[in-house]
């Protein structure tokens, strides 16, 4: 028999403490929010949602960086502030996605602290 996803999410009762460890430990090491799904509860899909656009970000941000340095390596400049500066969007991508990462790490702690 199918089960609507919303009856699935629901908590049916409290969770004990090994449960909850386990749910925590998945949240911090593996992806904020998967341990707040395990435990039944919506805002996982939050949780997670904010975790990996912060990590899209900041891998775009690092690889973007990355191809710009390369790049400016076949140009006999240098490093000086006029290159530093070319790749600074590329850096600010990368600092955003890491907070905007370590927001959804930070409510993923929270929630089962």
């Amino acid at each position: 028999m199918l089960t609507k996803i919303s009856s699935a999410l629901r908590a049916t009762k409290p969770l004990d403490r090994e449960s909850a460890c386990g749910y925590l430990t998945t949240n911090l090491l593996v992806l904020p929010g998967l341990g707040t799904l395990l435990a039944g509860q919506r805002s996982g899909f939050f949780q997670a949602g904010i975790a990996l656009t912060g990590l899209a970000l900041s891998t775009f941000g690092v690889f973007s960086f990355a191809w710009f340095c390369y790049r400016a390596r076949r140009f006999p400049w240098g490093a000086d502030l006029e290159f530093l500066m070319g790749g600074l969007p590329d850096l600010l991508i990368g600092a955003v996605g890491v907070a905007i990462f370590l927001i959804g790490w930070t409510w993923a702690l929270i929630r089962f602290s």
